[in-house]
């Protein structure tokens, strides 16, 4: 019966210590090996991007070079997605949030958002080009900078993702100049471009960059050249006289609003001159 009792111990013993051991084992390496942040994986998937956007520029094989690049650009998707779902995992644990963690977390979702809108635009143009049949890049009115744009996916569904992540990006991180010109170009090629979203990422520009001359440009554009919905006078600044600046430069007349110019570049037209202010009469009750 003691020998029985014995045996019993010894191997409840043996048990223990095995569980004990391995427990302390895994925290052990848990705290030797540290699990990657979602900050790391963000890292990581920047660092592989990179290598495809260098991969897709090499002119000395255009071709094999963008077919190098879509690998890249798939394991950067993969490892933004990784970080994207850890992110929303530590947000739906965190109970009561700090303001510093909040901000973090949204900084750090804009991070996010805006290499998916890359890997998306470089992922199209390195499909095309590795076709033989690559997209055009676009012009910056006031740089004339080539760049790639989102607005150039062939695919509706991909395009209408990619303009989504960069808008987002561009609201939630305002201190970063690269994202905040993307997202000015991104509005000013719309068919009718949103001047309040213009306005606000000119200076969000000038907040980071007060020289950088398009957000200077447009934001004159828009604190200048801005129309009232209303009849009344007419001024106008033109940005293109360099022999004499004319700000608000009355002309005298008094003309009525019309819809907007079917052009395509949203802008309102004239719909009728109503007169000459030196040639209209006020009535005693001010008509």
């Amino acid at each position: 019966m003691a020998n029985r009792k014995s045996r019993a111990y010894r191997r409840t013993l043996l048990i223990g210590s095995i569980v004990v051991l391995l427990v302390g084992g895994f925290f052990l390496v848990r705290w030797m090996i540290p699990s990657s942040t979602v900050a790391d994986t963000l890292k990581q998937a920047e660092q592989v991007y990179e290598k495809g956007r260098e991969k897709l520029e090499s002119t000395a094989d255009p071709k094999t070079g963008a077919q190098a690049s879509i690998a890249h650009f798939d394991e950067a998707n993969i490892l933004n997605a990784k970080a994207m779902k850890d992110l929303k995992e530590e947000i739906e644990k965190t109970r009561t949030p700090t303001p510093e963690q909040t901000k973090k977390w949204s900084n750090l979702q804009g991070q996010l958002l805006w290499l998916k809108s890359r890997i998306l635009c470089d992922t199209a143009y390195a499909k095309a080009q590795a076709s033989g049949e690559p997209l055009e890049a676009m012009d910056d009115s006031i740089t004339r900078e080539k760049f790639r744009t989102v607005m150039r996916i062939p695919d509706a569904t991909v395009r209408n993702e990619a303009v989504g992540c960069l808008r987002e990006a561009a609201a939630r991180v305002r201190d970063s100049v690269p994202i905040l010109l993307a997202a000015h170009r991104l509005e000013m090629v719309q068919a009718v471009p949103d001047w309040t979203v213009i306005e606000r990422l000119s200076r969000d520009i000038l907040k980071v960059e007060p020289e950088n001359a398009r957000a200077r440009y447009w934001l004159a554009m828009f604190e200048f050249e801005q129309y009232q919905e209303k009849d009344g006078r007419v001024v106008v600044t033109p940005l293109h006289n360099f022999a004499m600046p004319l700000l608000r430069y009355d002309i005298g007349d008094y003309a009525e609003v019309g819809a907007a110019c079917p052009c395509g570049r949203g802008l309102p037209v004239l719909k009728r001159i109503m007169g000459r202010q030196r040639n209209m009469a006020v009535l005693p009750n001010g008509d």
